[in-house]
């Protein structure tokens, strides 16, 4: 995780956080604001009970998913993003790697730890 006041971040500089389900994530945070980069395994389905308070924008860099939003789904690919509402169900499927950049406001604390 790296919290910064600092205006530049090099990828380098954070290194990869390995996470359950072969998930790997970098995260970077300032005081209200939360950028999640994942790197997601083809076959991975995530957990369908998934809700959280924060709103959660994110674009897909790569790879091919299907997203679930409340009673929602879309097949996305690189460039396209997608919006989550407060307290909404989602999850994904990934249909092929793919890279995901997911940005939080306010902070998911619960990433932090």
């Amino acid at each position: 995780m790296r919290e910064t006041t600092d205006p530049f971040v090099k990828p380098e500089d954070v290194p990869w956080e390995e996470i359950p389900l072969s998930i790997k994530r970098k995260v970077f945070s300032m005081d209200s604001l939360m950028f999640v980069l994942y790197q997601l395994p083809a076959g991975l389905v995530t957990d369908s009970d998934h809700s959280h308070p924060q709103e959660q924008a994110a674009y897909v860099v790569s790879g091919e998913i299907i997203i679930h939003i409340g009673d929602e789904q879309e097949r996305l690919t690189g460039g396209a993003c997608y919006f989550v509402q407060p307290d909404t169900f989602h999850h994904l499927e990934v249909l092929e790697d793919a890279v995901i950049l997911d940005c939080f406001s306010p902070l998911r604390t619960d990433l932090l730890q």
